[in-house]
């Protein structure tokens, strides 16, 4: 009876197919019923046409990702659940923007697809409700207007669709599946990827090498780590919490996330880690986590984050590498001195060693930091970063407007659907202000499945080779320190070695040694 059904009743018939046939420990058929449940789910979340309605869905369905995800651990099949795993993570970021385009009064040619394309799903919502609801009357001849008019909407939107990833060809390639094989493949020989999955009761560390995939679960709710994750923020980014209560919480998160696979002896011979957080661990400075001897996690790894492992192969294989070494011309931005006093000091340290264009006060405008992010260079930016806590894609870094600033792309205000629109060749964006790597879920309760909407995750969905982005707001004077620690290092090491460089030096001396 569900092949005729609705999505939605396929995905929860099929999950409950999945479930029964697990009790009755016929792995292969829940494991069979179990991807019929993803993939209706995957059908339903591509017809909704509201992003609000598509991240709710998510949330809402995690469980039925996390539970094939069991069953194929059960199965020994690790690597499929390591790639049901990373499927399981929202979308939100993206489907946004057609909300974010209708509010934007020059938008491109990308973001107007953007729109079209949002209107396009409402009205397949519309017609669908249209048709159930003609049925329901037996109104015959409605059900084959509307019916028609269904099919030419869906096909209008496949053709769309299309456009889309002829548009923005660079962008769309971030967000594709890949394999594990793939993702292996791209790892290099002293990496290690560390990719977790945040169910209701239990969280499952993937740890994926060049030569092997395997898996941990661990007994911990996803409220209580919600609550741990809060609590640790909550005293890192307030300088003058007692330094032994911090300690405290980072060595229980880091039982629960990382000593399980330094004990399994997943990590041996690793100098750097790929992150994959998910849930609220997107906003766990993981750099300040302490293992069991009290050091920091980046005392003893070099760290990257990515939003998905999927992401990797088409980031190693793009034309800007993720390690963002210094090549090209570099380029500084500090549009207001006189409110951060230590950025101008910031722009003048880094134009000396960096050899840098630097850009100061009403030089440097929005204008500016577009071109300048179409180079294949470096560009720096010390100014407040503004998060939009009810719309996360109006997020902005502030900038100095431009001679008209009534167009919205010289308006001073470089909001993160707008950096979505560039084409950015940049190795690196370093943005030292206020939490541009935070997004709304960061301050409160986070949704199962939500994808994370940041600037930070802007730039790098744009093309960025690598961003560097804050947790919290910074203070003015050691972000500029931190800053120079890390340009110092970068030319010969890359960003990852650069920015463990630059923690550890702060580390160790006790006027910054805590971690806000």
């Amino acid at each position: 009876d569900l092949e005729a059904a609705a999505d939605a009743f396929v995905a929860e018939g099929e999950r409950l197919r999945a479930r029964a046939h697990a009790r009755q420990g016929e792995w292969e058929a829940a494991a069979e019923a179990g991807r019929r449940a993803v993939a209706a789910i995957e059908r339903l979340r591509a017809g909704h046409g509201s992003g609000l309605l598509r991240t709710a869905l998510a949330a809402d369905r995690i469980g039925a990702y996390g539970e094939l995800t069991g069953t194929l651990l059960r199965l020994g099949r690790t690597e499929e659940a390591f790639e049901v795993a990373d499927a399981a993570r929202g979308r939100a970021f993206r489907e946004s923007l057609g909300a974010a385009a209708r509010r934007d009064r020059d938008p491109s040619e990308w973001t107007l697809q953007a729109a079209r394309e949002e209107e396009l799903l409402a009205r397949i919502d519309a017609l669908r409700s249209g048709v159930r609801e003609a049925e329901e009357w037996g109104d015959r001849g409605a059900v084959e207007e509307l019916g028609t008019r269904l099919r030419t909407a869906r096909r209008d939107y496949e053709i769309l669709r299309i456009r889309q990833r002829e548009l923005a060809p660079a962008a769309a390639a971030r967000g594709v599946s890949a394999g594990a094989d793939a993702v292996r493949e791209a790892l290099g020989p002293q990496e290690a990827l560390l990719a977790w999955l945040v169910g209701p009761e239990r969280i499952t560390t993937f740890v994926a090498t060049r030569d092997s995939v395997a898996a941990l679960e661990v007994d911990e709710s996803a409220d209580g780590l919600a609550a741990r994750v809060r609590l640790a923020r909550g005293l890192l980014a307030e300088p003058a919490s007692p330094a032994d209560r911090s300690a405290a919480v980072l060595r229980a998160l880091d039982s629960l996330l990382v000593s399980p696979v330094r004990a399994a002896g997943l990590l041996d011979g690793a100098r750097r880690l790929v992150l994959v957080p998910h849930h609220v661990l997107s906003y766990l400075p993981f750099a300040a986590l302490r293992g069991p001897e009290g050091r920091a996690l980046v005392e003893e790894y070099e760290l990257i984050v990515l939003p998905a492992a999927a992401a990797l192969p088409a980031i190693r294989g793009a034309s800007a590498p993720e390690d963002g070494r210094a090549r090209g011309a570099a380029t500084v931005f500090a549009p207001l001195p006189r409110e951060l006093p230590s950025s101008r000091f910031e722009a003048e340290a880094l134009r000396s060693l960096l050899d840098a264009e630097t850009r100061i006060g009403e030089r440097a405008t929005e204008a500016a930091l577009r071109e300048a992010l179409r180079e294949a260079g470096i560009v720096h930016v010390a100014s407040h970063g503004v998060m939009n806590r009810a719309n996360p894609l109006f997020s902005r870094i502030e900038l100095a407007p431009g001679a008209d600033p009534t167009v919205s792309a010289n308006d001073g205000r470089l909001e993160a659907h707008e950096v979505l629109d560039l084409s950015i060749h940049s190795r690196l964006v370093f943005l030292s202000g206020c939490e541009t790597g935070l997004g709304t879920a960061g301050l409160s309760a986070a949704a199962p499945g939500e994808d994370f909407a940041t600037l930070a995750r802007a730039f790098l969905y744009a093309g960025a080779g690598a961003v560097v982005a804050t947790l919290w707001p910074v203070e003015d004077e050691s972000a500029s320190r931190f800053a120079v620690r890390f340009y110092d290092r970068l030319t010969g090491e890359g960003a990852a070695a650069a920015l463990a460089h630059a923690q550890r030096e702060m580390l160790a001396d006790p006027g910054t040694a805590h971690p806000y």
